[in-house]
């Protein structure tokens, strides 16, 4: 393959610059710290391979620390988190199902939790009628 190979990932501009600047300006820092810091200022979920993986990708110095080493410890960083308030999610816990209950599980983003349907569910199958359209298409004849 020739030429400079450019993820086209989920990985934002504005990620990548950050991590440049991490880079450049705080040259002790390790990858896990890294992940730490992006994922909690863009609200993702990286680690320190997925920044490891970017820095290859985007030609920066890999960073080398020997065992022993002391970890370095950052001052508090001056931003305070915003407070987000817990939203009202839709559908029903898992603890929250009652046996006629429809069990389409339904993934909330932000919390990365499962909640399902809750609706009545038909008595032929696990699944509400709008949701059991969708789970069991009809076989198509050929």
């Amino acid at each position: 393959m020739s030429g400079r190979y450019y993820d086209t990932g989920w990985w934002t501009t504005a990620m990548a610059v950050r991590l440049r600047e991490l880079c450049e300006k705080q040259p002790l820092l390790t990858y896990a710290e890294m992940a730490a810091d992006i994922s909690h200022e863009f609200r993702v979920a990286l680690t320190r391979g997925a920044i490891g993986g970017k820095i290859a990708r985007m030609g920066l110095p890999e960073r080398r620390r020997g065992r022993g080493e002391a970890p370095v410890i950052l001052p508090e960083s001056p931003r305070k988190p915003k407070p987000v308030p817990a939203p009202k999610l839709p559908g029903l816990s898992l603890f929250d199902l009652t046996y006629g209950a429809c069990r389409w599980p339904i993934l909330e983003l932000p919390t990365h939790e499962y909640r399902f349907c809750g609706a009545q569910k038909l008595p032929e199958g696990p699944y509400c009628a709008e949701h059991a359209k969708r789970a069991f298409q009809p076989q198509r004849r050929s």
